[in-house]
Parts: C-alpha cells; structure tokens; sequence
C-alpha cells in the first residue's frame, strides 16, 4: 500500500492546479472536522464556500495551463 502512494506522489506533477485542489481537499476536511467536534456551522458553510471557489479556480487553471 506504501509503495502505491509512493508511486502516486513521485508522479505528482508540480502544476498550480494540483496545488489549489490539494488546498481545496485540506480545507474540506477541515471543514468536516469542524463539523464532528460541534464547531460553530457558520465557519463550516464559510469554509465550504471557499473549497468551491477554489474549485472553480481550480478547473480555470487547469484549463489555461492545458492540464
């Protein structure tokens, strides 16, 4: 199984996209965690909408950089 995410990250490809997706993923588990320990429900929603705008950035970037 180490040896798969190994593989997985030394093909990573070291674009902006795949960065703004890997801070979208960080935030939304954020946001879950939020979530599980009781946090307040307006910082999860605000921390969602941020994931979605950063996914809309995301695809942009993708796109422009022909990803």
């Amino acid at each position: 199984m180490f040896k798969i995410a190994g593989l997985i990250i030394k093909k990573w490809e070291h674009t902006r996209a795949n960065y703004v997706t890997l801070l979208r993923l960080l935030i939304g588990m954020l946001a879950l965690s939020v979530y599980w320990l009781g946090g307040s429900l307006w910082l999860v929603l605000v921390l969602c909408l941020v994931s979605g705008a950063l996914d809309a950035a995301d695809g942009t970037l993708a796109r422009k950089y022909g990803i």
